[in-house]
C-alpha cells in the first residue's frame, strides 16, 4: 500500500538500445564542455577526475585555512529534492543554446526529452498514459550531464565559496566576526532565491543549525520572507551532518564551524 505519493519514486526501465545510443550525444556533450571549459570548477559530480573525495579535500583545506587565520566558517547546505525529475526542458535547451552547443545536438536533446509518457500501476489497475513534462529519464547516461548543465550558472559571490556534487551544494564563507558571516550568507541567499525562482526551483523549508562552540548567535537568516533563528531545534539528519563536521574539524578555542541547513524542492 502506498502511504505517501510525494515520496514515491518511479521505476524507469530503459531499453539497452537507447542506452547504447546515448553514448553518441553524451560524447558530443563532453567534448564541447571540455573544449570550452564549461563546467564550473566548483562542480565535482559526474566530472572526469573528480569525486566526493576531491570535493571533501577542497572543503577541508579551505576550512582549516580559516582556522589558521582565526576565522569561523559559516556553511549553508542546499538540497534540491527530486532534482533530476524536475528539470525544466525549455530552460535546459535555452541554456545549451547560450553555451554554444550545435543546433543539431540541441535538436537531438529536445527529441530525447520530449514526447515521453508514464503510467501508474496500483495492484492490478493501470492508469492511462500521461505526458512527462519535466526531468530527465531515471537511470539514463545523459541525465547527470544535462543536470550539471542546468545548474551550471548558479550565482557566485565574492568571499563566498561553493562546493557542489551534482544536486548537493555547500555554500560557505569565513570571517573572524559571526555577524559578517551572516550578512554574506544572507546576501547570497537573496541572489540564490531569485535564481531558483527563475529556473523553476523552489524552497521547501529552511533550518539553521546553531554553533556548537563560541558564543551563541542571535541573528537569523531570512529566506522567502521567513526569518529562521539559530536557536531552533534540528532533526537527526542535520545532527548527523553537524557531527560529521565536528569529527573533521575538532573544536578550536577561538574558532567554530557554524552549520546552516536549507532544504529545497524543485518545482
Amino acid at each position: 500500500m502506498i502511504l505517501n505519493l510525494k515520496i514515491t519514486r518511479p521505476i524507469s526501465l530503459l531499453s539497452s538500445l537507447s542506452k547504447a545510443y546515448e553514448f553518441v550525444p553524451l560524447n558530443r556533450l563532453n567534448q564541447h564542455c571540455i573544449a570550452r571549459n564549461i563546467i564550473i570548477p566548483e562542480q565535482h559530480g559526474f566530472v572526469t577526475q573528480c569525486s566526493t573525495v576531491t570535493q571533501l579535500l577542497r572543503v577541508t583545506e579551505l576550512i582549516h585555512h580559516g582556522f589558521q587565520n582565526n576565522q569561523a566558517t559559516g556553511m549553508l547546505f542546499v538540497d534540491i529534492a527530486k532534482a533530476f525529475d524536475k528539470i525544466w526542458h525549455d530552460g535546459l535547451l535555452s541554456k545549451m543554446m547560450r553555451l554554444g552547443f550545435s543546433d543539431q545536438l540541441i535538436k537531438i536533446i529536445h527529441s530525447y526529452l520530449n514526447s515521453r509518457e508514464f503510467r501508474v500501476r496500483v495492484e492490478n489497475s493501470l492508469s492511462t498514459p500521461r505526458p512527462i513534462l519535466s526531468g530527465v529519464p531515471q537511470g539514463s547516461l545523459l541525465g547527470p550531464k544535462l543536470f550539471n548543465l542546468y545548474i551550471n550558472d548558479i550565482p557566485k559571490a565574492v568571499e563566498v565559496h561553493l562546493a557542489m556534487y551534482a544536486d548537493d551544494t555547500a555554500i560557505f564563507t569565513q570571517n573572524i566576526y559571526n555577524c559578517n558571516i551572516i550578512e554574506r550568507l544572507q546576501n547570497y541567499v537573496i541572489r540564490l532565491e531569485t535564481w531558483l525562482n527563475d529556473w523553476k526551483i523552489k524552497k521547501l523549508f529552511s533550518l539553521l543549525v546553531p554553533s556548537r562552540c563560541g558564543r551563541r548567535l542571535k541573528d537569523g537568516l531570512c529566506c522567502h520572507g521567513d526569518v529562521t533563528s539559530f536557536s531552533l531545534r534540528f532533526p537527526m539528519k542535520a545532527k548527523k551532518k553537524l557531527n560529521q563536521l565536528e569529527e573533521w574539524f575538532p573544536t578550536h578555542p577561538s574558532t567554530s564551524v557554524v552549520a546552516l541547513h536549507l532544504m529545497w524542492t524543485a518545482f
